[in-house]
């Protein structure tokens, strides 16, 4: 609706969306001081891209579950490879 009142005024409007977005994990591990255990972190970051290709919106994801569901897996799979015959 905007654009259509800066274009009936002369202006040059162009119009900006979301085009693509990617994930970025990030994993950190460190050391536990005095034990054989790893500290691991991770993080979740959306970054959009709009038509222009240019990067629009950068912003981290909070939701409880995406993390949980990583570390569940990550559980699992660390165990199993611990384990491997």
């Amino acid at each position: 609706m905007i654009s259509l009142v800066f274009a009936a005024m002369g202006s040059v409007v162009i119009p900006t969306w979301d085009q693509s977005q990617k994930i970025v994990v990030t994993l950190t591990t460190s050391p536990v001081v005095n034990t054989t255990q790893t500290d691991v972190r991770v993080s979740f970051d959306r970054r959009l891209t709009n038509n222009h290709g240019d990067l629009w919106r950068s912003e981290v994801i909070l939701d409880e579950k995406i993390y949980q569901e990583f570390f569940d897996k990550f559980s699992k799979s660390a165990f199993l490879e611990a384990h491997k015959l």
